[in-house]
C-alpha cells in the first residue's frame, strides 16, 4: 500500500486539521426535497460511525459538533432565545447533534432568526465563535451572527453565504464582516442569529453547538489563483516574489502543459519559491445538480494523485472547489483527500479553524476584498482572495482567461503591505494551527 492510500485512510478515520474531528452527520430533514422545506420532516440525525465523545453529557455526537473550546450554548434550553419578529424557534429532537435537540428557526418573508440577551455580559474577547449550521430553505442564503457589545451602536456582524447546492450540516467559523462603533467583546449583551433571503420565501434552518475557541494572534491573507493560467507565472509570480509574498496556484491536471497554461517546470519553480501548488479538479463533475458522486470522487482523487506524484505533496493537501458547488456528501469526499478546502462564502475565516473544509474566499479584484483585509487585520482573521489570469489593463477585455489587471494586483499588494496582516499559503496555515 502506498503512502497516499495510507494517508487517505488516516484522514478518513480522524478528520483533518487541528480542530477537525471524525464522525458523520445525518441529512437535514427536508434536504432531499425540493429545497423549499417540502421533504421528509421526520428524518433523524445519524449518530453512527466514529463520532467524537462530546463534552455535553458524554454523548457520541456527530461532526460538526465539537469537543474543543468552551461551550457557549448547546440549545438544550431555548427559554432564553426569542424569535425575531414573526419567526418561530423550537427544539428539534429529530435533528440533534449535541444532547437531545438542536434549535430550529422558521419563518416567512425575507428574514428569520432568534436572539438572546446576556444581562451579566458574555465575554468573548480574544475568542472566535463557531456553530453547527444547516439550511433547508432558501438556498443560497446569508446567515449572520450579530454581537451587540453592549448595544446597537457598538456591534459586530459575521455573515456567511450558504451556497445553493449545499445541503446538510456544516461548521461555521464566524468571521467578522462588519463593525459599528467600538464593540467591547468582554461585555456582549445580546447575540442574534438570523438568515436573510433574497426575496420573500419560507425560511427554515437549524443551529447547534455554539462554541468559543482561542483567536489567532494576528491577521492573515491568502492569495489564490485558479486554472493554471500562464499569466500567473509571467505577471503574478515575479510581483509577489519581489515583495516576499507567497501565493497559492490551484490547478487542474487537464489544463497544464499547453499554450496559455502553466507548465510543470514553472509550477516547480513556484513551489521552490514557497508557493502552494494545490488542487482545482476538472470542473464538469462539479456543475449542478451534483448528482454523480462517482465522477466527483474520481475528479478529486485523480487531481490529488497527479499533484502528489509529481512533487507537490504539500500543496496537494488543499483543494479549491470548481464553480463553488458543494454539498455535505461532496465535502466528505474532499475530506478524505485534503486538509483544507475553499469555496465562496463571502466572509473572512475565523482562525484557527474548527473545520478547514469550509474556508471562504472572494474575488480579489473586487473592491470589497480590501474591506475583508481590514477585518482580518483588526480581528485576527483570514481573508482569502481569488483571481484567474492577470494581464495589463489594456488586455483584460481581450483575454478570456483574465479577470484581473496587473495594475489592480499592484494596488492590492500595496494595500496589503500597508495593512497589519501576513500573506500565507494554505500549508502554512494548516501546519501552524497551534501557533497562529
Amino acid at each position: 500500500m502506498n503512502d497516499s492510500t495510507n494517508r487517505r485512510r488516516f484522514l478518513t478515520a480522524v478528520g483533518a486539521g487541528t480542530f477537525a474531528l471524525a464522525g458523520c452527520s445525518g441529512q437535514i430533514p427536508g434536504s432531499d426535497g425540493d429545497g423549499n422545506g417540502n421533504g421528509n420532516e421526520s428524518g433523524s440525525s445519524n449518530t453512527s460511525g466514529n463520532g467524537n465523545e462530546s463534552g455535553n453529557g458524554g454523548q457520541n455526537a456527530p461532526f460538526p459538533a465539537l469537543d474543543e473550546g468552551e461551550l457557549v450554548d448547546d440549545f438544550e434550553n431555548l427559554e432564553d432565545w426569542t424569535p425575531i419578529e414573526d419567526g418561530q424557534v423550537a427544539g428539534d429532537t429529530e435533528n440533534a447533534l449535541v444532547g437531545s435537540q438542536s434549535a430550529r428557526i422558521q419563518g416567512s418573508g425575507t428574514f428569520a432568526g432568534m436572539f438572546r440577551a446576556y444581562p451579566e455580559g458574555l465575554n468573548v474577547a480574544n475568542r472566535n465563535l463557531s456553530l453547527a449550521l444547516a439550511v433547508d430553505a432558501p438556498r443560497p442564503a446569508r446567515v449572520t451572527v450579530e454581537l451587540l457589545a453592549p448595544g446597537e451602536s457598538d456591534m459586530l456582524r459575521g455573515t456567511k453565504t450558504v451556497v445553493g447546492t449545499y445541503t446538510g450540516w456544516m461548521r461555521m467559523d464566524v468571521g467578522i464582516t462588519g463593525q459599528r462603533g467600538e464593540p467591547n467583546l468582554e461585555n456582549v449583551q445580546e447575540m442574534r442569529i438570523r438568515l436573510d433571503a433574497a426575496e420573500e420565501t419560507d425560511i427554515r434552518f437549524w443551529v447547534d453547538d455554539l462554541r468559543a475557541t482561542p483567536k489567532a494572534e494576528q491577521g492573515y491573507v491568502m492569495l489564490t489563483f485558479d486554472d493554471g493560467v500562464a499569466s500567473q507565472y509571467e505577471n503574478v509570480f515575479p510581483r509577489l516574489n519581489d515583495r516576499d509574498m507567497p501565493g497559492v496556484v490551484a490547478v487542474s491536471s487537464d489544463s497544464l502543459n499547453r499554450d496559455g497554461r502553466l507548465y510543470i517546470d514553472q509550477l516547480r519553480e513556484m513551489r521552490d519559491a514557497g508557493w502552494d501548488v494545490s488542487s482545482h479538479p476538472e470542473g464538469e463533475a462539479f456543475q449542478q445538480p451534483l448528482d454523480d458522486m462517482e465522477a466527483i470522487r474520481s475528479a478529486v482523487e485523480s487531481n490529488y494523485e497527479y499533484l502528489d506524484n509529481r512533487g507537490f505533496p504539500n500543496g496537494a493537501r488543499h483543494m479549491f472547489v470548481p464553480y463553488h458547488n458543494v454539498n455535505q456528501e461532496v465535502i466528505e469526499i474532499i475530506r478524505e483527500y485534503h486538509e483544507l478546502n475553499s469555496y465562496f462564502g463571502g466572509m473572512p475565516a475565523a482562525i484557527p479553524f474548527t473545520d478547514p473544509m469550509h474556508v471562504s474566499r472572494v474575488d480579489m479584484h473586487d473592491n470589497g476584498f480590501t474591506d475583508l483585509i481590514d477585518m482580518a487585520a483588526e480581528h485576527n482573521q483570514l481573508a482569502v482572495g481569488l483571481a484567474h489570469g492577470v494581464v495589463d489593463e489594456t488586455e483584460v477585455g481581450n483575454d478570456p482567461l483574465a479577470d484581473m489587471s496587473t495594475q489592480q494586483l499592484e494596488a492590492l499588494l500595496d494595500y496589503i503591505e500597508q495593512s497589519d496582516v501576513q500573506v500565507v499559503t494554505a500549508s502554512q496555515l494548516i501546519d501552524n494551527q497551534g501557533s497562529l
